[in-house]
């Protein structure tokens, strides 16, 4: 059996996202915060209804300039990943 690097990529980013298992029993949202480099590496695996279906509802581009009132923002960043490059 051929190796098909594409699908183990998604798969480990899958499990990544899902470290106690499935993710439609799951009832919480995840934030998933990346930099640059991971952005190249997410986007060719999933798209915005991949990760919905992960239920990464929020996705941060590390490197982005926002502005944020930080009293009107309530995250609880227990469901947070970060994505980086070392």
């Amino acid at each position: 059996m051929a190796l098909n690097l594409r699908q183990k990529q998604t798969e480990c980013l899958t499990r990544m996202l899902n470290p106690s298992g499935n993710a439609s029993k799951e009832v919480s949202y995840k934030i998933l915060i990346y930099d640059e480099f991971c952005k190249n590496i997410l986007a060719p695996l999933f798209h915005v209804k991949d990760l919905l279906k992960q239920r990464v509802t929020l996705r941060l581009l590390i490197d982005k300039d926002r502005k944020v009132d930080k009293d009107q923002i309530d995250i609880d960043l227990s469901d947070s990943f970060l994505f980086f490059q070392i």
